[in-house]
């Protein structure tokens, strides 16, 4: 037994060295990790904190080149608006200097337009006229005119049979008309919307065509109150620009082939007629017997047979029975059956027609040089006719068609200027009209 017991002890030992040895290489090899993990975070640290001093350093580069570029950038914008301040400012200069010249220049225009019209105010006092009437309305109209400019500036100087008008300061004015005068009222305002300062108009007319030249010059920048109303307040010195306009249809137009129709007989559409205007127009016709009938498209009139007589006519200022009318009105009232008596509270001139009226057999008796008795006949026969004047014209025309006969009217360079084409629409019409 004991060979057995010495080689077990010795397997024993061999067992116990190679545990001993596998146990020491294990502790080895665990103090070597150890080193190793303790060696690794202190590089870590050490590469960090290298990497952190580059990338401020870097951080600091970039932040002080993008500093250099703002303030370049900076004073770059500050330099181009520099340029662009004094550039503004030269323009500033300029334009003032130019508004300058462009209100004096409109300034002159503007007398110039008025010199004009007061012109033929002259020419028509220093025409030779037998109707005193005739003369004495010319005369005041044109005294109203002349001292509402007056009042706003102008100065009129008369030497060797020309008149002058010069306005240092063309200025707003407070301005009252005695009689609503159309022309004096279109005229002040044409001043008034270019003079310094503001113009009060009293006593304004009240016609359509007034409005129109208001609702115009306001389109055109002009400041204009009361619009419509006896008092007008115009802002002078307003800049004026170019617009777009419609020009209303004419009543007085309008009017006319009215009275072509009554006096004639037969029916007509007045496209797009300005009825609304015209009542007492369309009240005057239904009394000689015609029927005016309001539609979409304008005014339908119809008349047949003779015309009837009207009593009492009068005309007045808007929305009175326009004088523009009257000459028309009294050519078919001299058709009609019955007597008939027109009062003319505007233009006495109106009346002038009445003798080339009685040369084609009309029985008109004029009384006071206001009022006008008209007797009518059956049959009106054809004349040699000389229109004098516009409204007073068209009326021959009128009394001509509906006279038996010829009738030839010279002066038609009158009528055209208050008709596009009046020989052309009453053409249409079926008339038997030669223009030469």
């Amino acid at each position: 037994m004991e060979p057995n017991t010495e080689k077990n002890q010795q397997a024993e030992a061999q067992e116990t060295a190679q545990e001993t040895a596998k146990t020491a290489e294990a502790t080895a090899a665990e103090e070597t990790t150890a080193t190793e993990s303790a060696e690794q975070p202190e590089t870590a640290a050490a590469e960090a904190e290298s990497t952190t001093e580059e990338d401020q350093h870097m951080k600091k580069k970039e932040l002080k080149a993008a500093l250099e570029k703002a303030e370049a950038a900076l004073a770059d914008h500050k330099d181009q608006h520099l340029r662009l301040m004094a550039e503004y400012q030269n323009y500033r200069n300029r334009t003032t200097e130019e508004k300058k010249k462009i209100y004096g220049d409109a300034k002159a225009d503007c007398i110039k337009s008025l010199l004009t019209v007061v012109d033929t105010f002259e020419r028509a006092m220093d025409a030779a006229c037998s109707d005193e009437t005739y003369k004495k309305g010319i005369e005041m109209t044109f005294s109203q005119l002349q001292k509402a400019l007056e009042q706003m500036g102008v100065e009129f100087h008369e030497e060797d049979g020309l008149l002058s008008a010069r306005a240092k300061n063309l200025h707003g004015a407070r301005i009252t008309l005695k009689f609503p005068s159309v022309g004096a009222t279109e005229n002040i305002l044409l001043a008034a919307v270019k003079a310094t300062g503001d113009t009060v108009i009293t006593g304004a007319a009240l016609e359509p065509e007034v409005i129109a030249l208001c609702e115009f010059l306001t389109a055109c920048g002009a400041s204009i109150e009361g619009i419509g109303s006896p008092e007008l307040i115009i802002h002078g010195g307003e800049d004026l620009h170019g617009t777009r306009y419609t020009v209303p249809t004419d009543r007085i137009v309008a009017g006319t082939y009215l009275f072509g129709c009554i006096g004639c007989g037969g029916s007509v559409l007045l496209h797009q007629a300005p009825w609304r205007q015209m009542e007492a127009v369309t009240v005057a016709a239904e009394r000689m017997g015609a029927q005016c009938t309001v539609s979409e498209e304008g005014l339908f009139v119809q008349a047949t047979g003779r015309p009837g007589s009207i009593g009492h006519l009068q005309t007045g200022p808007y929305p009175e029975f326009p004088t523009d009318l009257q000459s028309a009105a009294m050519a078919v009232l001299t058709m009609a059956e019955g007597i008939s008596c027109i009062e003319e509270n505007i233009f006495e001139n109106r009346f002038r027609i009445a003798e080339p009226l009685n040369r084609m057999g009309a029985q008109i008796v004029l009384k006071d040089g206001q009022h006008a008795v008209i007797t009518g006949v059956e049959h009106l026969h054809g004349e040699r006719l000389d229109a004098c004047e516009l409204r007073g014209g068209a009326a021959l025309v009128l009394a001509g068609l509906a006279a038996e006969g010829e009738s030839f009217v010279t002066g038609q360079h009158f009528i055209e200027r208050g008709y596009e084409n009046i020989c052309r629409d009453f053409r249409e019409l079926g008339a038997r009209i030669i223009s030469v």
